[in-house]
């Protein structure tokens, strides 16, 4: 038996990057408990603050993806589904609701991802037996954004669900955390780690490539190849610059006053001429 007032080294000690405490003495279950709140399209999502005109914030309210955003429309952030522009807007150094991604994935794969690579696809544990059907996960996990693919490994009463776009998975890991599908099970979800299997990573190059060509189109970019193509090597020739005057100089306004200066000598030869006359009597 120890002593009462012996006290395990580094048990106080907190780890921030795991939001967790240090030793095997401390509770274990951080979100293992059922949400208390699902976000529901239908009556939660609507205008706030962030979507008026001018406003510098481009990013999604977590409290709404987790349905228990209080503030309703005074909140300060996108009370909606993100959506491919929003993908190009937010760029790979955030995620959605503007918390910074790292350059290497965590060791549990949890937390806001890599911005090494494009993070799609999501690890969905704590699936109630083996008889969980595809359909089921794809009307669940559908709501939040277009999922391209749905694995199911029975065996291991996990699944893996695809997104097409980056901020819809973001959106989806949030979304569904610590929920259930259609009994008193709870999800695990996080980052899955890319398929080492040939074929996999092949479908998963092919839809990065879709989905690249559809954000060269929502920029209006054409993919249409060009008719012609230069040679290897050319270089287009430089523009020939005009030759401009000085910015600061004055300009020249004399052709300006040439009929007025014209008018006045022609008046003064004309006094002369009548002043003689009159002498000349």
């Amino acid at each position: 038996m120890p002593n009462r007032n012996t006290r395990l080294e580094g048990a106080n000690e907190y780890n921030i990057w795991y939001d967790k405490y240090i030793g095997e003495n401390w509770d274990h279950t951080k979100g293992q408990d059922p949400a208390e709140h699902r976000c529901c399209l239908e009556t939660d999502a609507g205008h706030t603050k962030a979507d008026k005109i001018g406003r510098s914030n481009k990013f999604f309210c977590i409290h709404f993806a987790r349905g228990g955003c209080a503030r309703g429309a005074e909140c300060n952030y996108f009370h909606r589904l993100p959506t491919m522009a929003d993908e190009l807007r937010l760029g790979m150094l955030h995620d959605c609701f503007g918390r910074e991604r790292h350059a290497t994935d965590r060791d549990d794969m949890s937390g806001t991802g890599n911005f090494n690579r494009n993070s799609r696809t999501l690890y969905v544990g704590g699936l109630k037996g083996k008889s969980m059907q595809e359909d089921v996960i794809m009307a669940a996990f559908s709501e939040w954004g277009e999922v391209e693919n749905v694995n199911i490994v029975h065996r291991l009463s996990v699944a893996f669900v695809r997104y097409r776009h980056r901020t819809s998975a973001e959106f989806a890991k949030e979304a569904m955390m610590s929920q259930s599908l259609e009994g008193d099970e709870i999800l695990q979800i996080k980052w899955a780690i890319d398929d080492p299997n040939p074929v996999a990573k092949a479908a998963a190059q092919r839809a990065d490539a879709d989905a690249v060509v559809a954000m060269l189109k929502s920029r209006n970019i054409s993919t249409t190849p060009a008719p012609f193509e230069y040679p290897e090597g050319y270089q287009l020739q430089a523009s020939k610059k005009q030759k401009t005057s000085d910015p600061f100089m004055y300009p020249n306004t004399n052709a300006q006053y040439q009929k007025a200066v014209a008018d006045e000598q022609q008046a003064s030869l004309l006094s002369y001429a009548v002043n003689d006359n009159e002498t000349q009597s």
